[in-house]
């Protein structure tokens, strides 16, 4: 009889352990991830990107915004995620902002009252700037690279 039960909770236990989701590191390439999978920022690399960035030369500045947001659900696997927005002001004059779609609570998964809670929000639709990958020289061939950096892996898409 007690044969019965420790057979029944090694198969328990190892079907439990079996449905956990695997967590993964954020250079892990795409075609690699499995299906609800989480992609985790485990070393806190993402952590030195958020915040507000400003870049002037003359009269022209662009100032970005960057968000980070945890265990956000893709349709395929979660993933830790970085979301900005930026403002572009020429000659004292602005041309576009789009800084206000972080704080937008309709947009911002990190807010009390927005969207979160709805099954089927997702964050990375509604930005200008994002992405999640980690590289390294190897990956993208930058000669002036030290071996050990590590790079955010970034994209822009323009609204205007």
């Amino acid at each position: 009889m007690n044969n019965s039960y420790f057979t029944l909770l090694v198969i328990l236990g190892a079907f439990v352990s079996s449905c956990k989701s695997q967590i993964l590191p954020l250079d892990r390439r795409i075609s690699t991830i499995v299906d609800d999978s989480y992609v985790k920022d485990t070393n806190n690399e993402l952590d030195k990107f958020v915040g507000t960035w400003l870049f002037t030369n003359g009269s022209t500045s662009l100032i970005i915004k960057i968000n980070k947001h945890e265990q956000i659900y893709n349709g395929d696997y979660y993933q830790d995620y970085l979301r900005g927005e930026y403002a572009y002001v020429e000659n004292g004059i602005e041309v576009i902002n789009t800084i206000s779609l972080l704080e937008d609570p309709e947009v911002d998964s990190t807010t009390s009252d927005g969207l979160q809670n709805n099954i089927n929000f997702n964050p990375i639709t509604y930005q200008n700037i994002g992405g999640r990958y980690i590289v390294t020289d190897q990956d993208y061939g930058c000669d002036d690279c030290l071996d050990n950096e590590r790079h955010w892996y970034v994209f822009h898409r323009s609204r205007t």
